[in-house]
């Protein structure tokens, strides 16, 4: 489990590689949202603060000198504002950069951004997708640790017996089910649409 694998194997850049972070700040329909991006590829969001001041002060905390403010990803951050008044989008297709990783740290992140829009797993559940069957509390040390939100979507990953679990987003649970009512929201969007 304590193995480093290369970052190739779920489409992030390889490792190495410390470019400065370029860092765009937008507000949504649950807040204020951070999106940061190396190389074309996203390295973190940080997402439901109260204030655009807080954002910028959490990615100077985060990057110290290496980051600048642009409008790096216009059309990812156009999605994502979508995504926030019910778009359903499984952002498979965004590319990540994420720091080397163990062999289940990988495993668990591949299992989670296969958790389908609109539905939940257990920490059981991807443990045992990930291959180690009884690895859910690590599962839950990787989601804690997870800067990349909704991208890797962490809030889908609940508790057994139908509690929702930790999310240390700003606000915690309560935006952990705010994100699920409103999927759950444009699930129902989607299948209530007349077809043509």
């Amino acid at each position: 489990m304590g193995q480093r694998v290369a970052r190739e194997s779920i489409g992030q850049k390889s490792a190495g590689n410390r470019e400065e972070v370029q860092f765009c700040v937008f507000s949504t329909a649950s807040g204020w949202l951070g999106l940061a991006g190396r190389n074309g590829r996203v390295c973190g969001l940080m997402l439901g603060h109260a204030d655009r001041q807080t954002v910028i002060d959490q990615a100077a905390s985060m990057y110290g000198d290496s980051w600048r403010q642009s409008d790096w990803a216009p059309e990812l951050a156009a999605r994502l504002q979508a995504y926030f008044h019910g778009a359903v989008d499984d952002f498979a297709d965004i590319k990540l950069d994420l720091p080397e990783s163990t062999a289940f740290q990988v495993a668990v992140r591949k299992a989670v951004r296969a958790i389908p829009y609109g539905q939940t797993a257990t920490y059981a559940e991807i443990a045992r997708r990930a291959g180690t069957p009884r690895a859910a509390r690590g599962v839950g040390g990787v989601m804690a640790s997870n800067r990349i939100p909704i991208l890797i979507p962490c809030h889908r990953v609940v508790a057994s017996g139908g509690r929702l679990g930790g999310f240390s987003a700003p606000r915690g649970v309560d935006l952990k089910r705010w994100l699920l009512e409103r999927e759950a929201e444009g699930l129902a969007d989607v299948a209530g649409s007349p077809c043509e």
